[in-house]
C-alpha cells in the first residue's frame, strides 16, 4: 500500500486486501443484528430450520 489505507501499487495488491477483509468480514467480525455471530455462521445455522430468528419492528 502507498499513502492512505486505499492507494494500491497494483490490481493483484488491491484484490487481496478487499478478498481478506470480505473473508474477515463473513467468517469472524460478528455483527449484533444477527445474534452477535459472523454471517457465514449465521447462514449455516439458519439453514437447519431450528433456529429461531427474532423479529424486529422498525
Amino acid at each position: 500500500m502507498i499513502g492512505t489505507f486505499n492507494e494500491f501499487r497494483t490490481y493483484a495488491e488491491a484484490y487481496e486486501k478487499v478478498s481478506d477483509y470480505f473473508k474477515f468480514y463473513n467468517k469472524i467480525r460478528i455483527h449484533g443484528s444477527i445474534l452477535d455471530m459472523a454471517p457465514e455462521s449465521f447462514y449455516l445455522e439458519s439453514r437447519k430450520k431450528s433456529m429461531k430468528i427474532k423479529e424486529i419492528r422498525l
